[in-house]
């Protein structure tokens, strides 16, 4: 019995010092707004619904300047695709080795591929914790969340972490009834 405990306690001290630490969580919503960063990028897991269908994977995404790229992929290869927006809104998005489609505009091509109007251009500011029409927009804190309004999506950054000097949203959720997107990031970069 003694033996049992021991072994188990070491293991659980051993699987413990494995475990990585990205983020530190924190209540305190002294955040600081990213609109002028343009060379970032963040990793995580994203979810789409349109309150009765919806899908979710893992995503990379990177942005420098105006230029967007972002790889989705769904579990168990049920599938992936790449977003690719140049700097002049033009996108072509991959969804096999050499299956693509393009358009003049990301958000045409998004909300094609997910099946509802994704408002993409105001989910890019949303990331960086800014409006994307500010005129439009308000903003206000509930408790220790910190709530954008804007375009009649609720925007909710639930979580956010100590990251290379500045405090960065790990989990946000955009509510337009029945739509929603949620992301869980798990990695920022600049």
């Amino acid at each position: 019995m003694k033996k049992q405990i021991l072994w188990t306690c070491m293991l659980v001290s051993v699987l413990s010092a494995c475990t990585r630490h990205q983020v530190r969580h924190t209540t305190d919503v002294n955040y600081q707004n990213l609109a002028d960063v343009s060379d970032w990028k963040i990793e995580g897991k994203i979810a789409f619904s349109d309150g009765r269908d919806g899908g979710s994977g893992k995503f990379n995404w990177q942005a420098e300047d105006d230029a967007v790229q972002v790889e989705l992929r769904a579990p168990l290869g049920q599938g992936s695709w790449r977003l690719n927006e140049e700097a002049n809104g033009e996108a072509r998005l991959y969804s096999g080795k050499d299956d693509f489609v393009t358009a003049e505009d990301a958000e045409i091509l998004v909300s094609r591929q997910i099946g509802w109007h994704v408002p993409w251009h105001a989910l890019k500011a949303w990331l960086r914790v800014t409006p994307h029409q500010q005129a439009q927009a308000t903003e206000k804190q509930e408790d220790n969340i910190l709530v954008i309004s804007e375009q009649g999506w609720r925007i909710e950054y639930k979580k956010w972490s100590n990251a290379s000097g500045r405090l960065l949203p790990t989990r946000i959720t955009a509510r337009k009834e029945p739509y929603s997107i949620k992301l869980s990031i798990r990695k920022w970069g600049f």
